[in-house]
């Protein structure tokens, strides 16, 4: 999920990039563009179809209702039933039911905690219990985890303004509709992003601490309620994103490396089996505040801004190797 907008700047020029160290099977390759360009979205895929989902525009950075649908088969973006409210900063999150439930506790969001449900079969959107109010606006992040169920792990962290509290990891099962409450994560911070990986653990990627862009990547094991600091990413990272592909690997694409200079292009690619991050095939051009998302044999990259704070202008696709051939 894309963190909070900051004021954009222009530069001179961006710093040097690192060189790749292992080359991506393929390179980047555009699709068509999403009908309406915005920043900060959610996604969601299934059944071979792409979920763009609220965000801000580009232009006012107001939070959008707008849904848009990517048949990865035509190759064309449909429209959707749009959000029962604007979003922004918030995360899709894809059931067994076969629902997307949207939710987030931006400290951007009109209703901090509201959980959107959307069934893709009616094309209609209705309510789950919210987040349980305890948990204060800031920031946060979700995902579906091996067991069906969706985790919730959230800081009070707003912009420079330190935590009070350690971060929440919070349960939801969307088939009793009942929210539990677990625990704790080692470091409260921002602009952290959150996806499932491969190897069945919950994965929380880089983010910043007051002004420090972080390179930390900690996975959390649902079934054992346990958490491990595995290999940092390569560069620090913050209003990136981050998505697990179809090959049961996680991408870390673009954003800044620190806050404050422009995103890099580079993109880091972490396989959970030998606890390795590695740089893959670069964007062609950088951009932040963006969301990624998995299809059937790629990955996508929706939305975002330029370093000036101009819409991208594009959306991208990389296609990665079938799991049955890592």
């Amino acid at each position: 999920m894309p963190g909070p907008m900051s004021q954009p700047t222009l530069f001179d020029a961006p710093e040097p990039l690192p060189v790749a160290t292992e080359p991506s099977p393929r390179e980047w390759s555009a699709i068509a563009p999403l009908p309406t360009p915005r920043a900060q979205l959610a996604t969601a895929s299934i059944a071979g179809r792409v979920y763009a989902i609220g965000g801000s525009d580009p232009q006012t950075g107001s939070p959008v209702d707008t849904v848009e649908v990517y048949d990865e088969a035509d190759e064309r973006w449909d429209g959707a039933a749009p959000l029962p409210r604007p979003r922004r900063e918030a995360t899709g999150c894809t059931a067994p039911d076969g629902r997307i439930y949207v939710l987030g506790l931006g400290s951007s969001e009109e209703r901090p905690g509201a959980v959107d449900v959307y069934d893709p079969v009616s094309d209609r959107w209705e309510q789950a219990p919210p987040v349980p109010a305890e948990t204060k606006p800031g920031w946060s992040a979700a995902a579906t985890g091996p067991d069906g169920l969706i985790y919730v792990f959230s800081s009070e962290y707003q912009m420079d303004v330190p935590p009070t509290l350690p971060g929440r990891v919070q349960r939801f099962d969307p088939v009793t509709a009942q929210w539990t409450r677990l625990g704790t994560f080692p470091k409260a911070r921002r602009d952290f992003v959150m996806t499932a990986a491969g190897d069945d653990r919950l994965y929380l990627v880089g983010g910043a601490e007051h002004a420090e862009s972080l390179s930390l990547t900690e996975a959390y094991d649902p079934f054992e309620d346990d958490w491990q600091t595995v290999a940092p990413l390569l560069l620090p990272r913050v209003q990136h994103a981050v998505v697990t592909g179809p090959d049961g690997c996680i991408y870390a694409i673009d954003g800044r490396t620190s806050l404050g200079q422009p995103p890099s292009t580079t993109v880091e690619r972490y396989d959970p089996w030998t606890d390795r991050w590695s740089f893959v095939a670069a964007l062609p051009k950088a951009r932040l505040h963006h969301a990624a998302a998995s299809g059937a044999a790629a990955i996508y990259v929706l939305g975002g801004l330029r370093p000036g704070g101009a819409p991208t202008g594009g959306e991208l696709r990389l296609e990665v190797r079938d799991p049955g051939t890592r």
